[in-house]
């Protein structure tokens, strides 16, 4: 194999070393961002959930003409 032959050989190698590392790298800030996401999912559910209530209350409110505070 001549010199520019053995240059290819070692910059395609180069690439697809490279390109292997960007995959690693963006499967694993994929992962970060999917964990992310289902931590506020887990958070919106809760609030929704503690909101539920409150809406509830509210329409009592509405139907029986209180305005103001309640209390």
């Amino acid at each position: 194999m001549n010199r520019s032959g053995l240059l290819r050989v070692a910059l395609l190698y180069f690439l697809v070393i490279a390109l292997a590392l960007m995959i690693v790298v963006n499967r694993h800030h994929s992962r970060q961002l999917f964990a992310e996401l289902q931590k506020l999912e887990k958070e919106r559910d809760e609030l929704s959930a503690d909101l539920k209530p409150l809406e509830i209350g509210t329409k009592h409110l509405v139907k029986s003409g209180t305005r103001g505070n309640p209390f």
